[in-house]
């Protein structure tokens, strides 16, 4: 713990390392690509410009680093395995 790439993902619980993920969905670009190129141009540089952080595991956006009052506070009442 301690690293600033250590996240805890409050959806599943999970402590590791957050994925960065293009926002939108890929197949609404797509489908402006084929029917209308300019909103679909104005959406995928949407999508290329706006990145969010996510769980390696579950994929959530619920996350926060592990050092923060939150996360310590939620991995001290989780059961031990």
């Amino acid at each position: 713990m301690g690293s600033l790439d250590d996240v805890y993902c409050f959806n599943c619980g999970s402590v590791g390392f957050a994925k960065l993920r293009a926002r939108g969905q890929g197949w609404v670009t797509l489908v402006l690509l084929l029917f209308c190129v300019l909103p679909g141009l104005i959406h995928w540089l949407w999508r290329m410009t706006h990145w969010e952080r996510t769980c390696s595991a579950c994929g959530s956006t619920e996350i926060m680093p592990t050092d923060s009052p939150r996360a310590q506070e939620a991995l001290k009442s989780r059961p031990r395995s």
